[in-house]
């Protein structure tokens, strides 16, 4: 739902054309149309609106220096019962304004230039009333210059639609459409310091997050009660096997930052070691075989006679046999080798050959 205000009804006396009480009920309709003649009452109604709202007629002006009028030119036959009353409604609110002829007017207050201060401004809620001033009423609608706003947004009067070039001097105008458009550099400046503020303001809430908790860690280690002796720990080697490695030591003695970075390049090896255990122990067995330069040879030499082995294991052990025979003879061994078990072996070897 909208904040915006909306106006939803109408109601003055003896204001101007008017003598009786007169109600418009505009029911926050988002277009309304007067039609009538000349003099009949449609530029009343947008002037008791003007009124209620900034508490002045800009038209007035115009005939400030042509008349000095001896009575209040808007009330109606100079009546002292005069009011302006507007209801304004948004989706959260509903406000009753109401302008009305002070009883008791200040001395001079007819002049055209002293038209404000005829006025008392009250504002009613919840069936209360209370006077409450134009800054006030600014604040409720939503407006840092609700006459100003009025005027450039609001309202644009048939009879004079230049009244903004000719009523204002240059630095009026200025002031006025950087309303509209605003003024860059000002702006710029302000959002830059918005910006630093809020840097600042995010570097205080770090800060006071990471005090928060120091302190909360501070807290819980007061409150901490243990037994020194129960928990005291034992210093730990990691490697039992090996006592000489000088990281694993439980002091150190002349540690230098160099000492400590070679300490650190040890310890991430291992890690890396530990994290890569199953690879490391899979490609190990491959490492040692390529190492094993003499074993790889023979089995390639030899593989393709892997399948007479048992071909060639009988002729080795034959040729064995002929061997030391040979070597009884050439010793003049003959009884060894009547008495020597392999003989029935060497003539079935004979046998065969012939």
């Amino acid at each position: 739902m909208s904040n915006l205000f909306k106006l939803e009804k109408l109601t003055f006396r003896n204001f101007k054309l008017f003598g009786d009480e007169f109600v418009i009920n505009f029911n926050c309709n988002e277009l309304i149309v007067f039609d009538g003649p000349n003099g009949h009452g449609k530029t009343t109604i947008y002037d008791a609106i003007e009124l209620a709202l900034t508490g002045d007629i800009r038209r007035l002006a115009i005939v400030e220096n042509q008349q000095i009028p001896s009575d209040v030119v808007v009330a109606h036959k100079n009546r002292r019962d005069c009011f302006v009353e507007i209801v304004l409604k948004n989706s959260h609110e509903t406000l009753q304004i109401k302008r009305s002829l002070k009883k008791d007017k200040p001395q001079g207050a007819t002049k055209i230039s002293n038209f404000k201060k005829l006025w008392d401004l009250s504002l009613t809620t919840d069936s209360e009333s209370k006077i409450i001033t134009q800054q006030e009423l600014n604040k409720l609608i939503g407006s840092d210059n609700l006459e100003r706003d009025f005027t450039l947004f609001h309202y644009v009067e048939q009879e004079d639609t230049a009244h903004f070039l000719k009523m204002k001097t240059e630095k009026q105008r200025a002031e006025a459409l950087s309303v509209l458009f605003g003024d860059t550099v000002q702006m710029k400046e302000k959002v830059a310091k918005v910006k630093l503020l809020e840097k600042e303001i995010k570097d205080i809430i770090k800060d006071k997050s990471k005090e928060k908790k120091l302190l909360s860690l501070k807290n819980n280690f007061d409150s901490l009660t243990f037994n020194e002796k129960k928990y005291q720990l034992e210093y730990r080697h990691l490697l039992d096997w090996n006592n000489q490695i000088e990281w694993d030591k439980e002091i150190i003695n002349g540690l230098t930052k160099d000492k400590r970075d070679n300490f650190f390049f040890e310890l991430n090896k291992i890690k890396r070691l530990i994290e890569h255990k199953e690879y490391y122990l899979y490609q190990r067995k491959y490492h040692i075989a390529v190492q094993q330069e003499k074993t790889l040879n023979n089995f390639l030499g030899y593989s393709q006679y892997v399948s007479r082995y048992n071909e060639l294991k009988g002729n080795f052990d034959k040729a064995q046999l002929i061997t030391s025979i040979i070597n009884d003879l050439n010793a003049s061994k003959l009884e060894t080798i009547s008495e020597n078990s392999y003989l029935p072996d060497l003539l079935d070897c004979s046998g065969q050959a012939a």
